[in-house]
This record gives structure tokens, C-alpha cells and sequence, in this order.
């Protein structure tokens, strides 16, 4: 008989129908551990008009229920912590929170995991080191980026992180920029934390062909916030235009800062040339990439930058910025290009060298396409966790 290996996977972001891009990377990871036949339960919020139970082999879906349907908006949008400031925001939360613990306690009794496995410190890994404290389950916990940002304005969060993470039997980071944040913050100790992220979909990206658009295609997948920096893109894009270098931008996403970007290209002239379109599923996007020369993250402190592993895998040349988790997707002019943040003018640089650099430009996309599957498959990451939390089968 069989080693019989269960996880249960709490978190408050997955995807909740086809085409849905929120947590599809955690989507991934479980899909892989399916193949491997590792029995998963994941526990997620629940969202007006998606089913509370989905069962499939080797996985279970459990979304619990904290408000009438239509108030059930605190997961999914990335600006939970932004709501529970308001009043009734935090009562909500407060619901959330009660739901959520009740669930992971029901299904632990129920279905008896090997480990617990929470994605993002909060509210998961409180629900986690609940569960593991009071049923005795290991704890397992990954940070993926705002919620260890979070912990540099709040000496109430870090002590909570503190706690998890000595609860835990381990804690992964999606980055090493993130591993560094953790320990500065002297949440836990180098031994316990290890950088593990998530793995792109290579079954679609990359199954498309190359091909060039005229004029040529300048590419951006980003929330429209702060830390994306987007302003810089179209700074840099204006360099390029007065410098007579054709090209059309469209940047895929959306966010508070639309009004204001959308502001900054008029103020630019750029209307006929950079363009602001909403989200669209990965399948399309799959089909973008190979037609864009160049895909552009300008983020500062960008957790990992899952966008720059998929327009490698797609055959796009990439450029981020010199910051956060994207140095360790980019190693500098060889599979993509970096810039110092916020710095437009060496933005504008970089990519003129790629658009008018053909040499450069091949050399890039074939050395990343190698890299990335090498290093982001979800074959590669799924045995690293499988490994890490315990699941490899014994001999």
C-alpha cells in the first residue's frame, strides 16, 4: 500500500473560474502535486456565484461563506488590508476570520493533512498556526510580498509574524529580496526560511510562435499602483518618441492610478501610442507576449515578477528595474536587461538597444526561454515544495 500523502492549502486568493488570473500560481503548484498524487485541500473565501464544494481526484475546494454573496469583496481584489481600515471593513474581516478558522478546523478533523500549508502570513498563516496549535498539525507557511511589506509599518503585525513563523516548521519566500526583508525584520532565523517560488505555466506560455508587430510592440502586465511605477515606462516611452524610435505600448491591468497615468499620457501626446487596456485572461495573454519585442516591469520592491518569467517562457525580451525579486529572474544582459529605479532616461536606453539591437535581442530571448523553464517549471518547483514540506515518497 501506498504512502498516503495529504496537505491542506489555505489562502485567501484562488482562482475562482477559468480564465481567472487571481492565485493562478498557487493553482499551478496544486495541480502538480495532483499529478503526484498528493491528496490536497484547499480552503478559500467564497465569491458570488462560484460553487462552496468543487471536487476532483486528489483535490478538494472548500470556500467558506462570511457575508451575504454580494459583501463577500474582501479577497481576490489584493486590497484586503486597505478595507479592514474601514469600520465596516474590519467587522467583516472579523467574520472572515471566525469563518475561515472554523473551516480549516472542521477539514483538518475531517480529512487529517500531513501539513498545513498557508499562502501569505495574513490572514492564512494566522488561521494556519491556530490549526496547528490546537490539532497539532506542522505548519508550513509562503510569503509571496505584501504581507511581509506590510510588517515594516506595523510592530503589531511583526510580532504575529513572529509567532507563526516559530510555530512553523518552515517559512518560504517566493524571492530573495524577500528572504533578506524577512531576516532585517528579524522575524525568524536564516535556517527556517527558504526562498521557493511559484511556478509559471509552461503548458501555455510558450506554445505560441514569435512574431514581430509593426511597429514594434512594447509590453506591460501590471497593476496600476505605486510600486509598478508605470509613470516611468511612459516617461521613457516619451524619450523614445522624441528620439523618433517607433513603437506602440499597451500596458495590460488596472488600479487606482488609471486617472493619473491616463493623465500623464495625454499631458505626453502619447494617446496614439501608448494605450491602457484591461486585464484579460492568461490564455490571451499568452498570445500577446510573442508579438511584443519587449515586455517592461518598472516595479520597486516587486515581490517576485511572474509577468517576466511568463514573457521569457513566451519569447518577448524583458527589462525590470534593479530591485526586489526581479533580480532574480533577470541576470543582467544575458537574460533580459535591468535599470536603476525610477531612472526613465536609462529605461529609454534599454529599450532602444533591444528594439534596434538584433543580435541583442535574439541572444536575450533564447538564454531566458532556457532559463526560465530550467528554473520556473511547475515540474521543478512542485518536487522543491514536495521535498520541503515533507510529501516526497520514501524509498
Amino acid at each position: 500500500m501506498g504512502q498516503s500523502r495529504k496537505v491542506l492549502v489555505l489562502t485567501h486568493v484562488y482562482p475562482r473560474w477559468e480564465g481567472d488570473y487571481a492565485g493562478v500560481f498557487l493553482k499551478e503548484l496544486v495541480e502538480h502535486f495532483r499529478a503526484r498524487q498528493i491528496a490536497v485541500c484547499v480552503i478559500a473565501p467564497h465569491f458570488a456565484g462560484v460553487p462552496t464544494i468543487e471536487r476532483a481526484d486528489y483535490l478538494e475546494i472548500h470556500r467558506f461563506r462570511y457575508a451575504p454573496a454580494k459583501a463577500e469583496t474582501l479577497a481576490d481584489a489584493g486590497n484586503m488590508h486597505k478595507q479592514v481600515m474601514r469600520p465596516l471593513g474590519l467587522l467583516k474581516f472579523l467574520l472572515f476570520m471566525i469563518s475561515y478558522a472554523c473551516k480549516a478546523v472542521e477539514l483538518v478533523n475531517r480529512e487529517k493533512p500531513d501539513v498545513v500549508f498557508a499562502q501569505w502570513l495574513f490572514p492564512s498563516g494566522i488561521v494556519g498556526w491556530f490549526v496547528s496549535v490546537f490539532r497539532g498539525k506542522k505548519l508550513y507557511v509562503t510569503s509571496h510580498d505584501t504581507d511581509i511589506v506590510l510588517l515594516k509599518k506595523s510592530g503589531l503585525l511583526r510580532s504575529l509574524a513572529r509567532l507563526i513563523y516559530r510555530r512553523g516548521t518552515k517559512a518560504f519566500v517566493v524571492s530573495n529580496y524577500l528572504r533578506e526583508t524577512a531576516l532585517d525584520l528579524d522575524l525568524t532565523t536564516p535556517a527556517k526560511i527558504e526562498v521557493c517560488p511559484m511556478p509559471a505555466r509552461t503548458d501555455l506560455f510558450g506554445k505560441q510562435p514569435v512574431f514581430e508587430r509593426i511597429p514594434p510592440l512594447i509590453l506591460a502586465v501590471a497593476r496600476f499602483t505605486h510600486q509598478k511605477q508605470l509613470e516611468v515606462l511612459i516617461k521613457a516611452l516619451g524619450m523614445l518618441r522624441d528620439a523618433d524610435i517607433d513603437f506602440v505600448c499597451e500596458i495590460y491591468g488596472e488600479g487606482e492610478r488609471e486617472a493619473e497615468l491616463r493623465t500623464l499620457i495625454a499631458e505626453s501626446s502619447l494617446q496614439e501610442r501608448v494605450l491602457l487596456k484591461a486585464p484579460v485572461p492568461q490564455a490571451q495573454l499568452a498570445k500577446i507576449y510573442p508579438s511584443a519585442r519587449v515586455t517592461v516591469l518598472p516595479s520597486i520592491n516587486e515581490g517576485f515578477g511572474m509577468t517576466l518569467v511568463e514573457a521569457q517562457l513566451s519569447g518577448s525580451a524583458v527589462i525590470g528595474a534593479r530591485s526586489g525579486g526581479i533580480i532574480d529572474i533577470i541576470h543582467d544582459r544575458e537574460t533580459g536587461l535591468l535599470f536603476e529605479p525610477g531612472n526613465a532616461e536609462q529605461l529609454a536606453a534599454q529599450i532602444r538597444s533591444i528594439l534596434t539591437d538584433e543580435q541583442l535581442y535574439r541572444t536575450l530571448i533564447t538564454n531566458a526561454k532556457k532559463d526560465a523553464e530550467k528554473r520556473f517549471s511547475p515540474e521543478v518547483i512542485a518536487a522543491q515544495y514536495e521535498q520541503a514540506l515533507g510529501l516526497a515518497l520514501r524509498e
